[in-house]
């Protein structure tokens, strides 16, 4: 007699995925008469490799996992589906890979600005995505524009790669920054990520005459 058919329903965990990224594919395998067909053989094939296997349990349902190709592009996925007794159904989608942009900033935890005293302060940027930036900027915010200089402003950054902008700091006698939030933001193409820098302004005149008073009780 005439074999019946496989009818797969599934969808893919995410819109695009980025290199490497792991593939989750759900569904359930149905026949020509919307009823659930079990223990289905599923195989998944990627630029004409076999990238994945398994099989839907007794009710008909499955999950498959397959790693993303290590490259930019849309991609032909192929599925097939066989089971004994039923015509074997192969369905074929597309899936978009993007290589992930990112940027960390990396602030150092104590940092201490003296009042008059020229300070440098070096904050890190770590390229922990999966592109190369020609251009990253990087600034400072919170605090009045001639309080401070950049030394290295813009930059490039490879994937992987990690570098270091340089912040110097000038803050004149008798001003008192001690409340003032300051924040570094570090921006790629269209990501960017900003962190607040914790920092202790030390007032030389304060902090003699809070020595001299300890020095009183000794």
């Amino acid at each position: 007699g005439t074999r019946r058919l496989l009818k797969p329903e599934f969808s893919f965990d995410k819109e695009f995925y980025y290199l490497n990224d792991l593939v989750k594919v759900k569904g359930i395998v149905y026949d020509d008469w919307m009823e659930r067909v079990g223990n289905v053989n599923v195989k998944v094939e990627v630029l004409g490799r076999t990238v994945s296997k398994g099989e839907a349990d007794k009710n008909g349902v499955f999950e498959i996992e397959f790693l993303a190709p290590n490259e930019e592009g849309k991609f032909k996925v192929n599925l097939t589906f066989e089971k004994k007794g039923y015509e074997k159904a192969e369905v074929e989608e597309e899936v978009e890979v993007r290589r992930m942009k990112d940027i960390s900033l990396v602030v150092p935890k104590n940092v201490e600005v003296v009042e008059g005293v020229n300070t440098t302060i070096g904050v890190k940027v770590v390229n922990s995505g999966q592109t190369n930036f020609s251009r990253v900027f990087f600034d400072v915010y919170g605090i009045p524009l001639d309080f401070f200089d950049i030394q290295n402003r813009e930059m490039s950054l490879n994937e992987g790669e990690e570098k270091e902008f340089k912040i110097l700091f000038h803050i004149p006698k008798g001003i008192n920054l001690s409340q003032v939030p300051v924040k570094v933001r570090v921006k790629a193409d269209e990501i960017s990520e900003e962190k607040r820098m914790k920092y202790r302004y030390l007032d030389l005149r304060r902090e003699r005459l809070t020595q001299l008073g300890k020095n009183d009780y000794l």
